[in-house]
């Protein structure tokens, strides 16, 4: 069982987070504990292995360093005791047959889409177009597979959840999320 926690993110990258979390979120982003057993969000009646739970803390990271610092500061708790878990770019999670991980890439998958969904315009926060998408690609090895072993309970969970329930919708192959954010399966 490996994890490579991938790259760190390039210093000549170009970026201008707010000082001010009020100006970025509209909504206090919950632990992650708190996310995945609230039945308000996941309701899960178990909950992750030490080692999934910190692959999806890395996960996780998808907003500027500097706004995770803030969020430890003003928000506390969760984020205080989680800040200095660094920004990666890419992640490999290796584990064997059972392991857990589709299970663990749907939560972060959720929890990426709910960290965007917090926020009061994803899209400015990373000085892109108002009118531009985000997406958050799965990628299988082939249609059914993608469709089958991760899509297919992603949307289920994002069906069941009563906060995502008013801010999605799954059709086909993609979930509409809120603020122009696509879920999207995909193969290679």
């Amino acid at each position: 069982m490996g994890i490579n926690f991938g790259f760190d993110l390039p210093e000549d990258v170009v970026y201008a987070p707010q000082s001010d979390l009020s100006g970025i979120f509209e909504e206090e982003p919950v632990s992650l504990r708190t996310f995945f057993q609230d039945k308000k969000f996941l309701n899960a009646e178990w909950y992750l292995s030490p080692e999934q739970e910190r692959v999806v803390q890395g996960i996780e990271r998808v907003l500027y360093p500097e706004t995770f610092q803030l969020m430890g500061d003003e928000f506390g708790g969760y984020w205080d005791e989680t800040r200095d878990i660094p920004v990666k770019n890419l992640f490999a999670v290796e584990w064997g047959k059972g392991g857990g991980k589709d299970e663990t890439i749907r939560v972060a998958a959720q929890r990426i889409a709910y960290l965007l969904l917090c926020m009061k315009s994803p899209q400015e926060y990373f000085s892109l177009p108002r009118d531009a998408s985000i997406h958050l690609l799965n990628i299988a090895y082939n249609a059914p597979q993608a469709h089958r072993a991760f899509f297919e309970p992603l949307a289920k969970r994002v069906r069941a959840s009563s906060w995502f329930n008013d801010r999605a919708h799954a059709v086909q192959n993609q979930i509409q999320y809120d603020k122009n954010i696509l879920a999207i399966s995909g193969h290679s």
